[in-house]
């Protein structure tokens, strides 16, 4: 598997999120070319834009993130693609209220901002997982339970119960856990709303 070296090849990474479906495709050219002149050489694409290469649901749309792909790459911007997972389309909230969230007073969030959706409803992770399943492209950890995602930051594996039920969570190999300072072989066990961060 890549390493963070192999992604620097010796460089200091300068750049930021990159947003470029938020306006019109003719300036595209120009934004880059200031991210040049301003020593840009990564951006992360792809964040928000749910809708974008899933206009109704079901259907797939990337010919705008293929060419935002391309013109990077032709002015030397690495590109760290993202899921758009965090910004479902308003559509899902008011085809599925149960991907709203829902306060501890039990009052319901609306869409329209950023991270609007329930971890723990299943239509949310459904819709999530379809949308984020390019080739070649591997889970994390397979197999997680429903309301447990997992997330690797170079040698460290996140491991999230988003659930009010405790869950066991195959973690093959031996880790050392950085919350507990325990160790951890082939298994951890969270509890409601638990997290892990373990280190191989």
């Amino acid at each position: 598997m890549p390493g963070l070296s192999d992604a620097t090849r010796g460089r200091l990474l300068f750049g930021a999120d990159c947003n470029p479906e938020q306006w019109p495709e003719e300036t595209w050219h120009e934004d880059v070319r200031l991210m040049k002149a301003a020593g840009v050489n990564s951006v992360t694409l792809g964040v928000f834009p749910w809708s974008t290469p899933e206009p109704e649901p079901g259907a797939r749309e990337f010919g705008r993130l293929d060419t935002l792909m391309d013109l990077m790459h032709a002015n030397g911007i690495g590109v760290v693609l993202a899921t758009p997972a965090s910004s479902p389309p308003p559509r899902m909230g008011r085809l599925h209220p149960d991907t709203l969230p829902v306060t501890e007073d039990g009052r319901t969030g609306w869409w329209g901002g950023r991270q609007h959706f329930s971890h723990s409803s299943a239509t949310y992770r459904r819709s999530a997982a379809a949308i984020t399943e390019d080739a070649g492209v591997r889970p994390v950890l397979d197999g997680l339970p429903e309301q447990v995602d997992a997330v690797r930051r170079g040698e460290v594996l996140f491991v999230l119960n988003h659930s009010l039920d405790p869950v066991t969570v195959e973690v093959p190999g031996t880790h050392h856990d950085l919350l507990t300072g325990t160790a951890v072989t082939d298994r951890v066990t969270l509890g409601r709303y638990g997290a892990a961060v373990l280190r191989s």
